[in-house]
């Protein structure tokens, strides 16, 4: 019976493993495509075979061929730094006098203009000046009006002799020439006529002169006092509207002497500040600085004016223009950079201080790169293909780029001058080798900047991992989980029936024993 056992263990054993090895071979069959895919992408690369076109077919996707040459194109430097304000636009808000913040009518943000009002402060100055200017004005105008009363009496009462001996003169006169009266008399109220016509005289002058004097007076007193006011913030409107109310203001309006964006605000309402406080930075952004750094070996290559595009990473789409105002005098000795600031056009406000910036420097001084156009580079997951023609095939070729020119872009590596390129039906093609490989995947021209260094790095990944298949693992736990569980089965299956069988053999051996 143990030897009956032991081959039965055996068995159960041998059928475990055959279970277990059909079942793999079986999903390896299965996966054979997928194997077939990789290894066809080992010898053809990530791109895929090469194309094969008819005449009709070149014709329907109006297929073009160029051979690559090199051409002149400007060298550019990129460099990166900041947005910056200009120093010499930003205007810092101080009050023109000590008090305390009543009301603050702006936000940090706010665009304002020239002349707006940011705050209001309470001051004493303005207080005690205002009274005193309405003081002096309503007492200089009341003295002028008592002194212009006096002056006039005087005027009239003189004006009245001056008629009297006109009137006098004027009959003596009359009865001289009718020979009632003597001559002796009518000289006599001729003299008397001729000095009240001076004393009249002397009157208006005295009376105009004293008139003038006060006037003066007022004058010199309230423009002195108006000077102080207009120091401490108020317009010739504000204390006009003071002086004929005849009331004090209690408040002076801190006015913002630039229109800009408010930048900065640290007054708060209850704040007590002095002149050397800063309430308010106002910043003018229609132009900022962007601050780099020039390598020295690039260092004769820059010149102050040069044409300069600057992009930031918030408006990937937009490229402000800009020149170069300032080259640093010295190097610096530690990373040996030179830095320079570009001015920049802020078109519409859009750009901030503070944000990170990406320069390119136009030099005057070209060079011989390998140029395609746009139209024959395609962007495929991470990295750039163009089709290149052989044998009268098109084979999908790896290349790297560089700089963009306009429509043309700078070829770095993956053809050379004379090869035969595809300019025109580029996209036709590889829409062909997307479907023969089964990649519905989106593809793109590059974009304008060209070639992103991090994409490199994700391309050279993939090349990395390009011998790894997870469906492989998948398909062999498959393998394992099936054959274990059918294998499970069988054994149960085989106990039962063994067990059957033993003990139906079991009164046989008795029965030889016996």
């Amino acid at each position: 019976m143990m030897l009956y056992v032991n081959q039965w263990n055996a068995k159960l054993f041998q059928a475990r493993i055959n279970i277990f090895i059909r079942l793999a071979l079986g999903f390896a069959l299965v996966a054979s495509p997928v194997f077939a895919d990789d290894e066809h992408s080992e010898h053809t690369g990530a791109t895929g075979g090469s194309i094969e076109l008819t005449e009709e077919g070149k014709s329907a996707i109006g297929l073009q061929v160029e051979t690559v040459a090199k051409h002149a194109v400007p060298r550019r430097i990129n460099t990166s730094g900041r947005i910056e304000a200009i120093p010499t636009q930003e205007y810092t808000q101080h009050s023109q006098t000590a008090g305390r913040v009543s009301h603050v009518f702006v936000r940090l943000g706010d665009y304002v203009k020239a002349g707006e009002t940011l705050l209001s402060l309470s001051s004493p100055d303005l207080q005690q000046i205002g009274a005193q200017i309405v003081s002096e004005k309503t007492s200089i105008e009341a003295e002028i009006k008592m002194r212009t009363a006096e002056l006039d009496g005087e005027v009239s009462q003189t004006k009245t002799q001056k008629d009297l001996a006109e009137a006098n003169f004027k009959r003596d006169t009359l009865l001289f020439h009718e020979k009632i009266t003597s001559r002796k008399q009518m000289e006599s109220t001729k003299a008397e006529y001729e000095l009240a016509e001076n004393k009249l005289k002397v009157a208006r002058q005295t009376r105009d002169a004293s008139l003038a004097a006060l006037r003066s007076k007022l004058g010199v007193s309230v423009q002195a006092l108006r000077q102080r006011l207009t120091q401490l913030g108020l317009t010739a409107s504000d204390i006009d509207r003071m002086l004929a109310h005849k009331t004090s203001m209690t408040d002076v309006p801190v006015r913002t002497a630039r229109a800009g964006l408010i930048t900065e605000l640290s007054a708060t309402p209850g704040q007590s500040v002095d002149t050397t406080v800063s309430l308010a930075k106002v910043s003018d952004l229609s132009k900022l600085w962007a601050a780099a750094h020039v390598y020295e070996s690039d260092m004769g290559r820059v010149s102050i004016g040069q044409p300069i595009s600057v992009k930031v990473s918030a408006l990937p789409q937009e490229t402000f223009s800009g020149k170069l105002t300032f080259i640093s005098s010295s190097v610096d000795p530690v990373s040996r950079v030179l830095p320079v600031k570009v001015e920049v056009t802020n078109n519409g406000n859009k750009l901030h201080p503070g944000m990170f910036a990406e320069l390119t420097i136009q030099t005057a001084e070209p060079f011989f790169a390998v140029t395609l156009p746009r139209d024959a580079v395609i962007s495929d997951k991470g990295h750039y293909i163009v089709y290149v023609e052989v044998d009268g095939k098109y084979v999908p070729t790896p290349v790297q780029i560089g700089n963009s020119y306009g429509d043309k872009i700078e070829i770095l590596s993956g053809v050379s001058a004379g090869q035969n390129v595809v300019t025109r039906g580029a996209f036709q093609l590889d829409a062909q080798r997307l479907k023969s490989i089964g990649d519905t995947a989106l593809f793109s021209h590059p974009t304008e900047e060209g070639h992103d260094e991090h994409e490199h790095e994700e391309h050279g990944a993939n090349e990395a991992n390009a011998g790894f298949n997870p469906q492989f693992a998948i398909l062999i736990a498959i393998a394992f989980v099936l054959g274990g569980a059918l294998t499970s089965l069988w054994q149960r299956r085989r106990m039962n029936v063994g067990t059957r069988e033993s003990t139906t053999r079991r009164p046989d051996l008795s029965e030889k024993g016996s």
